[in-house]
């Protein structure tokens, strides 16, 4: 019991630590690092031989950085849940707790987040996809013919799963668990686990705030249908989301950000350096996982109070690249490949069919340019779709309570 006053607090502070400009600033640079070392890391992989194909002068200190960094993708991933699980489940706890919270908004909010820029990212899937494989199939990125798809991807081509029946699956965020993703935008598996662990969030508030009613038991009862539906598989991606809730009700005596940053670098070097100590063994991935979840997690908890001269610096920086990191996630798997497959059909790289050498001039500059394309159409993307969340918000709630004074005045 003294181990949990020490540990756990009650997470009506958390509503506060958002203020702290230093704090907003670190989960900023979190999300849009994040962000690019999967969409980097995603752009490598197609481009260049992999690490271990690498003759020993390409081996230099800048190329091991690079492969070592752009490699952190499924840690990035991770990462991500956790940010989530605290931004969304976290605070809502701390909202609970301060009796603010609104199921009504929960759900608005969430609904809104994601799907104003989900839905739009998949009609650009189905264009580019469409195009891309009518017309460039040369490439061999679409049928993973292309030798560097062929090596690094499992599974069954993009190609296949570019489908009516795969489509309506993944508006229904039915990917993952049941159905591929749709065509070629792999990373889309992560937004319906997303989407999951805010229903499975709101059922569960929904059952706590009815505790002592009959309605209590058949929300409860709606999130334990949830998880059985969903299977085995959701889960554990569960768990991480709610490591970033966890650090709502964290104490701030456990608060050491040199020391718990540190962890986390260590483990995430840990976990690219001694690959073969997480693929060993069973179970070794999901391990991993938590570790990389619960280090971040005691690194973000630790960031909480502190004041950071350069994090205040780099705050406008931050929030600007964060402002669009969603939609960098959403598309840009399907643009990237289009880029390639229309940079090898008509502009002559053939030398994209077998993946380039990381030290040649010419694979360089398509990784700059490929880099700097996709970027900039994420940032319009997110400009059209993502920057309008908030109007769509307020539109949806102004609506439902002009609906809900009618019901009064007519009752």
């Amino acid at each position: 019991m003294r181990f949990a006053r020490h540990v756990f607090c009650v997470p009506a502070h958390a509503q506060d630590t958002i203020r702290n400009q230093s704090f907003m600033s670190f989960l900023d640079l979190a999300r849009w690092c994040a962000a690019s070392i999967v969409f980097l890391g995603h752009l490598r992989n197609p481009l260049f031989q992999g690490y271990n194909s690498l003759v020993a002068e390409d081996q230099g200190a800048l190329v091991r950085v690079w492969y070592f960094v752009t490699g952190l993708h499924a840690e990035a991933v991770v990462v991500f849940f956790v940010l989530s699980g605290f931004l969304v489940g976290g605070l809502s706890c701390g909202k609970m707790a301060e009796g603010r919270f609104s199921l009504t908004d929960y759900g608005i909010d969430r609904v809104s987040r994601l799907f104003i820029a989900y839905f739009p990212a998949l009609a650009v899937t189905a264009a580019v996809d469409h195009f891309g494989v009518s017309c460039c199939s040369g490439s061999g990125l679409y049928d993973h013919t292309q030798l560097m798809i062929r090596e690094k991807i499992t599974g069954d081509a993009f190609s296949a799963a570019m489908q009516w029946g795969v489509l309506g699956a993944n508006l229904l965020m039915l990917q993952t668990f049941f159905f591929p993703p749709f065509g070629s935008n792999q990373p889309l598996w992560t937004i319906s686990a997303e989407f999951w662990f805010y229903a499975v969030f709101g059922l569960l508030a929904a059952a706590w705030r009815a505790r002592r009613g009959r309605s209590g038991v058949l929300w409860a009862f709606a999130a334990m249908a949830a998880f059985f539906f969903l299977g085995g598989h959701f889960l554990p991606l569960f768990g991480l989301w709610v490591i970033g809730g966890l650090a709502a009700f964290l104490s701030s005596r456990i608060e050491q950000p040199v020391l718990a940053i540190t962890s986390f670098v260590l483990i995430m070097a840990l976990s690219r350096v001694k690959q073969q100590w997480v693929t060993g063994f069973e179970y070794g991935v999901e391990i991993k996982n938590y570790v990389v979840a619960l280090t971040f997690c005691w690194a973000m908890v630790s960031m909480r109070n502190v004041s950071s001269k350069i994090l205040i610096r780099l705050a406008p920086f931050n929030e600007f690249m964060a402002k669009f990191s969603y939609s960098l996630y959403l598309v840009h798997f399907p643009v990237l490949f289009f880029a390639l497959a229309v940079l090898y059909q008509v502009g002559g790289f053939s030398t994209i069919f077998t993946g380039y050498r990381p030290t040649s001039p010419e694979g360089l500059a398509l990784y700059v340019a490929c880099a700097a394309f996709v970027y900039l159409f994420a940032y319009m993307f997110a400009y059209c779709t993502e920057r309008q969340t908030g109007r769509l918000r307020r539109a949806v709630k102004d609506r439902l309570a002009r609906i809900g004074h009618r019901i009064r005045e007519a009752s």
